[in-house]
């Protein structure tokens, strides 16, 4: 009756009349569907029919649709297009990927490096500058920039900390030798002043001549002495190290303080020996400053008990001087090994500053605990290199 393609069925490339076999089949059942395949110009193609009807189900005509099979695989051709364009998508991911990463890395490697260089940053090493081959007005070379100054000021500061570190020991040592010297000095001055007055009688000046000489003797030892704790802590480098048996050392040191009357001096040593590489006299002038240390800490109202032992802890001789003294007051604990410190009235506070100086040279540790009016143990640890 009429096509939406009235040109195609004029021209012969649609059919005018409905296929044949499609009409009767349609009219035995006008609920079904028909497809039908026809050619035109040697192109193949399909046409579907089907009836139309009104609503009381009578056939008012027949509708022919033709389509190419092409058509049916729209389905797949749209799968596949997905699948592609999902390739694509995966892909160009990647590629942004792979562009942020290299992008994020440009970034965070430098920042990485300062993070390292300002953990490894030390006083006393002599720190290098970053180089940084970005662009020098980004924030990143500015930060590097900041650092590089950082690094510049630091150097600075460690010439000058050096100095002024070198100054006030001068200055300390200057002071404390002035001190040590004044007493003596003064003692030698008075003695000298007194034999000028009794110039005059020469049976009191003779008399006197006796105390005095004993007298400036005594001091003149005691400035020897001083002089030569600020030698030795000037000069403490042990260059030559022999192979000692550490319990001769503490068997000597004992023996040298076992006739002492105001206090019981008592010894463990275990059967073992034990072999060390160090300097024998050193090791001895430790021992016998914390044996002498012992002995002035107990109260002369109390008789003192010191016991000094020797034992190994894994790799370590370990010798301990313990005392029944009144302990080392709270606030001097974290200063008495420093050079110049002491609560004596005499001395020249080097002694225990020397003992740390001499067992660290031996490559070992000095350390102490205490107990307030109980007593204090000092231990030793220097490292064993044979047991015999």
């Amino acid at each position: 009756m009429f096509s939406t393609q009235e040109e195609l069925v004029r021209l012969g490339i649609l059919p005018y009349k409905m296929n044949p076999a499609a009409l009767s089949f349609l009219k035995t059942s006008p609920q079904s569907e028909r497809v039908e395949t026809e050619q035109s110009a040697g192109l193949a193609y399909f046409i579907q029919f089907r009836s139309l009807q009104n609503d009381q189900g009578k056939v008012l005509g027949y509708l022919a649709v033709p389509y190419h099979e092409a058509r049916g695989n729209a389905e797949a051709e749209i799968s596949d297009f997905i699948g592609m364009l999902a390739s694509l998508y995966v892909f160009l991911l990647l590629i942004a990927f792979g562009i942020t990463f290299l992008l994020a890395r440009s970034i965070t490697r430098p920042v990485s490096l300062l993070s390292v260089k300002v953990q490894e940053l030390r006083l006393e090493d002599k720190n290098e500058p970053l180089a940084y081959e970005g662009d020098s007005e980004d924030e990143i070379s500015q930060l590097i920039g900041q650092y590089n100054r950082m690094v510049s000021k630091l150097e600075s500061s460690k010439v000058q900390l050096v100095k002024l570190e070198r100054e006030g020991a001068w200055r300390e040592m200057a002071r404390q030798v002035a001190h040590d010297i004044k007493n003596p000095l003064t003692t030698m001055k008075l003695s000298m002043q007194q034999l000028e007055r009794l110039s005059g009688s020469p049976e009191q000046a003779a008399a006197y001549l006796r105390k005095a000489i004993t007298r400036l003797i005594e001091q003149i030892d005691s400035l020897a002495q001083i002089a030569s704790e600020f030698s030795m802590f000037a000069n403490l480098d042990i260059k030559s190290k022999n192979d000692v048996v550490i319990n001769e050392v503490v068997e000597s040191v004992h023996d040298l303080f076992s006739e002492q009357k105001q206090v019981n001096l008592s010894l463990s040593l275990p059967e073992e020996r034990f072999h060390i590489l160090g300097d024998k006299n050193h090791l001895i002038r430790v021992f016998n400053n914390l044996v002498i240390n012992a002995i002035q800490a107990i109260p002369s109202d109390r008789q003192g008990h010191i016991k000094v032992s020797l034992s190994r802890q894994g790799n370590l001789s370990v010798i301990q001087i313990s005392d029944n003294g009144g302990g080392i007051p709270p606030e001097i604990r974290d200063r008495v090994f420093e050079p110049n410190f002491t609560t004596k009235t005499s001395g020249s506070g080097l002694g225990l500053a020397i003992c740390k100086k001499i067992i660290e040279a031996h490559d070992g540790d000095i350390r102490f605990v205490t107990r307030d009016n109980e007593g204090t143990d000092f231990f030793v640890e220097i490292p064993v290199v044979a047991v015999g």
